[in-house]
């Protein structure tokens, strides 16, 4: 039996090979992008905190200033942050207001009934005093909203339904990352605590 030399020059991969090589690159990118997709959601997560705490700063300033806290001017059960002028105008407490960190899609909601969805929603709780006292017993004066990374709202709120929520914490879904990067519940923040 007569050996066949190399020849040089016609050096190359087998089909094999290439497709061991395939292969590998789909197994580091089956690890790599849910990865990725959990790691953008966390650091959404971090913004909408983020925002919280520095809107909650402008409103605490303003109360200050003007002995009461600062109250939407549009709609009374979904408002968004967008509509509180008064944190822009006459003074400065905030240039910009942020915008959700999980904005809803055009199209999959109502925004004569759930408000402006790129928007935080902010509450002034006075507007619920008379049904719910213990608001004021329990010194809860504002909280804000965000969407949350399941972006929809984890509790029906028409007739103060998460004034009466936010006290008891019977219904109303906080979000927690520990039940998983995108899971149900909202992303909270008042005069009371901080954001989750």
């Amino acid at each position: 039996m007569r050996s066949i030399p190399n020849q040089p020059g016609r050096s190359g991969f087998t089909l094999i090979e290439l497709l061991i090589v395939v292969l590998i690159i789909a197994i580091l990118a089956a690890i790599a992008v849910p990865n990725f997709l959990e790691f953008q959601v966390r650091a959404k997560v971090s913004r909408a905190v983020a925002d919280m705490r520095s809107v909650r700063t402008c409103v605490e300033a303003y109360a200050v200033d003007n002995d009461e806290y600062p109250d939407t001017e549009k709609d009374m059960w979904h408002p968004s942050l967008l509509d509180i002028n008064r944190l822009s105008t006459p003074i400065a407490y905030i240039s910009t207001m942020p915008m959700e960190a999980f904005p809803r899609m055009a199209g999959s909601y109502d925004p004569t009934l759930y408000g402006d969805g790129n928007y935080y929603r902010f509450y002034n709780t006075k507007r619920w005093e008379s049904t719910y006292p213990q608001l004021e017993e329990q010194s809860f004066k504002w909280f804000m909203m965000s969407y949350g990374p399941d972006v929809d709202y984890s509790v029906d709120d028409p007739g103060g339904v998460i004034a009466e929520d936010l006290l008891n914490g019977e219904t109303y879904m906080y979000y927690d990352p520990t039940n998983g990067t995108v899971s149900s519940g909202d992303i909270i923040n008042s005069n009371k605590e901080n954001a989750s």
